[in-house]
């Protein structure tokens, strides 16, 4: 980043949160103006406050943000750089905001330093990685004298922000364009951020997860009463990130009620229905027929043990989702609505939209997750896929 792209955000986030006051707008760029000047060399992405690095073993350094799901994603990428550059000399560290997601996802990344401290940290390079990654500031020349596959991936990021600066400058607000391009590229928010696909990554998940050990495993199982059964996981919860009474992105209580008593009715008491997720603090709602109520109960490692043993989980599309495809539980029926199937579903699950609604439109509007943006027929996107099309389809699948 450099003084002009950090003035760019500044008055991007004051436009944004200060809209009414414009005199303070212009107030608070003259103090980043200023800043700016003192901070950021000219033209360069060498920022004067991490010329200290040297003075450490030289490390590169992810910022990470938002929820389970990016963290994820974010981790599994970051494990094909070291698979990349195996002979890199800079030790790799990731901030992100919780230090127990961090623990439960990213501690079995080879040489890895975790953090929860969310800026001004030391290393000769450090990145900004949401959907693409982007240098904030770094000695390239440093990067590319100690590993050359190195320099030439991170000159592919800076070649790939200064022709799409639009990506960056204008998150979140311009994820829904960027899926776009994605899709264009037949690609998918797992491997999004492998710009020109040096690093090969797929749709697999590969990277390293920490899991419980086999005794701990059975503990969980016997502790939920799910030892030796055979059982369904639903979810209709959201990440707290993401945390509103209201989300577009997921499916009517009502409807979850009637698909359990659809599954009850055609399974009998073949498969126990358990309900996993946040508790009350996600704005969950409790399903009148789940067999047996996790919300809020399980920890994480818990939640994974839960999750990969279970038959097929039941979800709107988010965080859980893909933590079962990172673990390799097996199939999930997913529910799809303002997002797409396209961008964000895996080939082993059974990824379920509405043709009512012909576009995704995550990021269409600034509040595409709280209000949907349709002049009539509001939702129609969920509303139109009812638990009968959805049960078919899950007959289809020869549980």
């Amino acid at each position: 980043m450099n003084s002009l792209d950090y003035l760019q955000n500044r008055l991007f986030h004051f436009q944004q949160k200060y809209f009414n006051r414009p005199k303070y707008v212009a107030f608070r760029m003259i103090c980043s103006s200023i800043y700016a000047l003192l901070i950021f060399d000219t033209f360069t992405y060498k920022s004067k406050l991490n010329k200290l690095w040297k003075k450490e073993k030289p490390s590169i350094v992810f910022y990470i943000s938002g929820g389970l799901g990016d963290l994820i994603i974010a981790t599994n990428y970051i494990y094909h750089i070291q698979q990349y550059a195996k002979d890199t000399p800079f030790k790799i560290k990731i901030s992100y905001s919780s230090k127990r997601i961090l623990n439960s996802f990213c501690s079995l990344l080879p040489g890895v330093e975790l953090t929860t401290k969310l800026k001004n940290i030391l290393a000769c390079a450090s990145i900004d990685l949401n959907r693409f990654p982007r240098i904030i500031s770094g000695d390239l020349d440093y990067i590319n004298k100690y590993s050359p596959k190195l320099g030439k991936l991170f000159d592919s990021w800076n070649t790939f922000f200064i022709h799409n600066r639009k990506f960056f400058t204008l998150m979140p607000q311009f994820d829904g364009l960027s899926n776009n391009y994605t899709e264009l590229l037949e690609s998918k928010r797992i491997n999004q951020a492998d710009i020109g696909g040096f690093l090969n990554v797929g749709e697999d998940y590969l990277a390293p997860i920490p899991y419980p050990s086999k005794s701990e495993e059975q503990k969980t199982l016997e502790k939920f009463g799910l030892k030796d059964k055979v059982f369904i996981t639903i979810n209709r919860g959201q990440s707290l990130t993401s945390n509103t009474k209201t989300n577009n992105k997921l499916w009517l209580v009502d409807y979850y009620n009637e698909l359990i008593a659809k599954f009850k009715k055609y399974y009998g008491n073949k498969y126990i229905i358990v309900q996993v997720g946040a508790g009350k603090e996600g704005y969950n709602d409790s399903f009148e027929s789940a067999d047996l109520n996790l919300l809020g109960k399980t920890n994480l490692e818990e939640l994974k043990v839960v999750l990969k043993h279970a038959k097929l989980h039941i979800d709107s599309e988010g965080g859980l989702v893909h933590l079962r495809h990172a673990l390799k539980g097996g199939k999930s029926v997913v529910i799809f609505g303002p997002t797409s199937p396209q961008v964000y579903g895996y080939k082993e699950n059974l990824n379920l939209r509405s043709s009512a609604c012909s576009k995704p439109c995550e990021w269409l509007t600034d509040d595409w997750l709280t209000r949907c943006p349709r002049r009539t027929n509001k939702h129609i996107c969920m509303k139109k896929l009812t638990p009968d099309i959805v049960f078919e389809q899950i007959k289809n699948l020869e549980l």
